[in-house]
């Protein structure tokens, strides 16, 4: 009988809580956040204004300010732990193993250009990364 490995999660949180330094001391921005999402799978993130929603996409991105403080917990991609990640390093994952949408579509996106359009200028300014011939269309499709 073949033994069944179980794939990782393409994201795992695990036990991770984030601080910022403030002039009024350290303001706990995340606390104990753990999550998993496998392969074929989405997660929204919903919240009211303030709850850490931006917080944590950030510190997954690996884009947190000088003034954050990563307390405790782990992020991996694939396995692959994000927090011993040089910014180089980082710099090949993201638009090609991640990559993040906006809280704000509208300052993020073009509503003068379809979305395939603005989606293949990520793959064509990407380095090694093309889209196949006819596979991104232009113009929008309504349904009636």
């Amino acid at each position: 009988m073949d033994k069944i490995t179980a794939m990782p999660p393409v994201l795992e949180v695990r036990d991770y809580s984030l601080d910022y330094r403030t002039h009024a001391g350290p303001f706990s921005a995340l606390k104990h956040i753990n999550l998993e999402i496998a392969r074929g799978e989405v997660l929204g993130l919903v919240g009211e204004s303030g709850s850490g929603k931006t917080s944590l996409v950030w510190s997954i991105m690996r884009y947190l300010p000088g003034n954050a403080w990563e307390k405790s917990g782990a992020i991996r991609l694939s396995g692959e732990e994000l927090g011993d990640k040089s910014e180089r390093e980082m710099r090949a994952i993201r638009g090609r193993r991640m990559s993040m949408v906006f809280q704000d579509p509208s300052t993020s996106l073009n509503p003068t250009l379809s979305l395939g359009r603005q989606l293949s200028e990520v793959l064509v300014h990407r380095p090694g990364r093309r889209p196949k011939p006819g596979s991104i269309r232009s113009g929008s499709r309504r349904r009636s």
